[in-house]
């Protein structure tokens, strides 16, 4: 896996060999024109590349506020990307959300408590980190592109 820095405070998250066989125990790559490296595969790796295709882009840097769930106003005035927003929020559902989310993370219990209930965790290793996503990803798809903040017109 590589991570790289983008534009705007981002991280890219990709493989560092094309994955070509779908589903194969094994990945050839061409070193050099004389060395072929053989990388072994798993159901494990073919997750992971089934969640981030041909890569995933992700926001480390903030843009706008950031609060924990269920925490603070329900009304959010702030300036995101040199606009003007103004948004409500469903404190309880949020809540209710994260709760269930955290509870679906069996890895996120055997790393422990967030950090001083920030809702943050330190994972301590890459395959902690892509276990964790996919236990993410695997949540109820019918919660996935619903919005906890709606904006107000």
């Amino acid at each position: 896996m590589v991570v790289n820095r983008k534009k705007g405070g981002k991280y890219s998250l990709e493989f560092a060999h094309d994955m070509v066989a779908i589903n194969s125990d094994v990945q050839l790559a061409w070193e050099s024109p004389t060395r072929v490296k053989v990388i072994e595969t798993g159901e494990d790796v073919w997750r992971i590349a089934k969640i981030i295709g041909n890569g995933l882009t992700v926001p480390f840097a903030p843009d706008g506020p950031s609060f924990r769930p269920g925490e603070g106003g329900e009304t959010i005035i702030c300036d995101v990307g040199g606009k003007p927003l103004r948004t409500r929020r469903e404190l309880e559902r949020e809540q209710q959300l994260a709760d269930t989310a955290v509870a679906a993370c069996p890895t996120l219990a055997t790393v422990g408590e967030s950090d001083a209930g920030l809702w943050q965790w330190d994972l301590p290793d890459p395959e902690t980190c892509l276990e964790t996503l996919m236990e993410l990803n695997a949540l109820d798809p019918r919660q996935k592109g619903k919005r906890l903040v709606r904006p107000i017109r």
